[in-house]
């Protein structure tokens, strides 16, 4: 299963690819040299621990990552730096956020509710709090 979605960035709307030349991108940062093991949770969990330290580092590695993926299907040229991409997130809305972290976990075959229901779900625990 792949996860593509169109992204503007960098003064252009760029299509990330979520798939195994996005998975080995991944692996590279989440595991940094270390021998990345894709058979057990470990990477899944390497992610989660990494949106705990810092979310925007996520979103970027991820958006990287589903460049890559996009760049070697379409060609063999990578058409942006992770450096490239870090300046480009910090413009990205909660919305666009949301959907590249949407994307990848379905990629990943994990279906999250959509932010209305997240919203909906926040306000009603809210009002039964107060």
């Amino acid at each position: 299963m792949t996860g593509i979605m169109k992204l503007k960035i960098g003064g252009q709307e760029r299509t990330l690819r979520f798939n195994n030349f996005s998975a080995i991108e991944l692996a590279k940062i989440i595991y940094n040299g270390e021998q990345a093991n894709f058979e057990t949770d470990d990477l899944l969990d390497r992610i989660m621990k990494l949106n705990e330290e810092n979310h925007y580092l996520l979103i970027k590695t991820l958006v990287y990552a589903g460049l890559i993926g996009n760049d070697y299907v379409v060609g063999f040229k990578k058409t942006a730096t992770s450096e490239q991409v870090g300046d480009w997130i910090a413009e990205l809305n909660g919305e666009e956020i949301y959907s590249v972290w949407n994307t990848f976990w379905k990629y990943m075959g994990v279906d999250l509710p959509a932010i209305t229901e997240l919203e909906s779900t926040t306000n009603s625990v809210a009002e039964k709090k107060n």
